[in-house]
């Protein structure tokens, strides 16, 4: 069974202020380029390139960025941001209440048919078919997913 990572995983992968929740990223994108089930949206390749250069601390250099975002895309199958995708987001803000680009990230699996999203950012639960765990929550299990 594939599995999607949001933002907040790749970002968690290099947050040395955060070591719990960096353990548990390195663990889990460890295990699912292991496991050839992972996959990521482009949009999440964004935004953590998009974080890694401000937010971050220590910020990534441009060029480790670039680096980061190559070795991503080399472990996971990356899916495309597409029109199809925005208008899916747009029903899942619609119907589910979620936040845009929560609903991108949604829309991505429903329609590239990933049963399962790794997301701190979403309410747990079943959405269209789409499952979203929170794979920092205390509970979770990474064996159960790989």
């Amino acid at each position: 069974m594939a599995v999607m990572v949001d933002t907040n995983v790749l970002v968690y992968f290099f947050d040395q202020n955060e070591p719990i929740r960096q353990r548990a990223a390195i663990a889990i994108i460890k295990a699912l380029s292991q496991s050839g089930k992972g996959t990521v949206s482009a949009q999440c390749l964004a935004e953590f390139s998009n974080i890694a250069l401000k937010r971050l601390k220590p910020k990534l250099t441009p060029d480790d960025a670039i680096t980061h975002v190559r070795d991503f895309a080399k472990e996971f199958t990356v899916v495309p941001l597409t029109e199809k995708i925005v208008e899916e987001a747009l029903r899942g803000v619609r119907n589910h209440q979620f936040s845009y680009y929560d609903a991108q990230i949604w829309a991505a699996a429903r329609l590239h048919q990933i049963p399962v999203v790794f997301s701190e950012d979403f309410n747990p639960g079943v959405y269209d078919n789409v499952r979203i765990v929170n794979p920092f929550d205390a509970t979770f299990n990474l064996q159960e997913w790989v």
